[in-house]
């Protein structure tokens, strides 16, 4: 019945995917924590020597990459094995 179609469509749990930053103080593993518990199935991941904004490169690739695959299946079979490649910033002291 169509009552029940809509019930149904009520009940359908959400899902989260909440990418962290190594580098940025403003979106830690505790903050993804805390917003990945308002959705009953949820990915954590974070990303290795990334700032608030993924660099150009691997990371943004990796990060747009996650996004997409999460925004086309959700979590079945998500797979962020792009975070292997990426690496923290090397700085040089003049």
């Amino acid at each position: 019945s169509r009552r029940a179609a809509s019930t149904a469509a009520i009940q359908a749990e959400p899902e989260a995917l909440v990418l962290a930053m190594s580098l940025d103080p403003g979106s830690t593993r505790s903050w993804a924590q805390q917003m990945a518990q308002h959705a009953r199935r949820n990915r954590i991941v974070v990303l290795p020597g990334q700032s608030h904004t993924p660099r150009r490169g691997a990371g943004l690739s990796c990060s747009d990459a996650l996004v997409a695959d999460f925004a086309r299946n959700g979590l079945v079979d998500f797979d962020p094995d792009c975070i292997d490649d990426l690496s923290s910033p090397t700085f040089v002291a003049p």
